[in-house]
């Protein structure tokens, strides 16, 4: 029989990621200390992560059997067990959302800033790509996908991009349309399967310290508050960001 590599103190006492346990089987632990297993696996070259419940319901014996299961179930019957849990749950009357439809009820949600800028971008890059996708199922591969194309060619606009997209699927593991664990736009993970962008070292010129006050004196009677901002910006030589 194989060994698996955690042992049962390891359930509550591993700090956030994943855990391996071998042939599929991790540990995942998020950071308000939720505990599941996931049965990882590859299908048409896709990486694809099935849940096999929580650590409270579901004991490492009961996991492993789960993930023997699973695994047969891959490997013979070829079955994309993330796929039927989606149908299934679309038969029995479930609707699925797709990232298109997230980012439209996310967009809408946002009344305090003005996310609505953030359409044509997503119209342009994004919905081409995974639109149509469940958010469910949207793996790093995937948004990869749709950063490759603009990545080196535009580096800001897919740095925002990206932002966008880990927005949106942060908001939809908030209201359950995606299970826990790690968002696949996230940048850290992410950037390594992308090539380095390059720095063209070119910065905004500076203006002349002596120059400053005059600049003031024309600014403050503007008003609003890209003006208040500017002014405390310079005031106080905060970053921009």
């Amino acid at each position: 029989m194989l060994r698996g590599r955690l042992v049962q103190s390891d359930i509550f006492s591993r700090g956030p990621g994943m855990h391996p346990d071998g042939q599929g089987l991790y540990l995942q632990v998020q950071a308000r200390n939720s505990r599941s297993w996931i049965y990882r696996y590859w299908l048409n070259g896709k990486e694809r992560r099935h849940g096999l419940g929580s650590v409270r319901d579901v004991s490492l014996a009961a996991a492993r059997k789960a993930r023997d299961k699973a695994r047969a179930q891959v490997r013979s019957d070829k079955i994309d067990l993330v796929a039927e849990r989606q149908r299934q749950r679309q038969a029995n009357g479930a609707k699925i959302l797709t990232f298109r439809k997230a980012a439209s009820e996310f967009i809408a949600a946002q009344t305090h800033w003005h996310a609505d800028q953030w359409t044509p971008t997503l119209k342009s890059h994004v919905y081409p790509v995974i639109g149509d996708l469940p958010v469910s199922e949207i793996a790093r591969a995937d948004v990869i996908r749709v950063l490759d194309p603009i990545w080196l060619r535009t580096p800001q606009t897919a740095r925002r991009v990206r932002g966008r997209i880990q927005a949106i699927l942060d908001w939809c593991v908030a209201r359950g349309e995606r299970p826990e664990g790690e968002n696949p736009a996230s940048r850290g993970p992410l950037v390594r399967g992308l090539p380095k962008q390059p720095n063209d070292g070119r910065h905004h010129p500076a203006m002349p310290y002596g120059e400053l006050p005059d600049f003031l004196k024309e600014l403050r009677p503007r008003g609003g508050m890209a003006a208040l901002a500017l002014e405390f910006a310079i005031l106080t030589a905060a970053r921009t960001g």
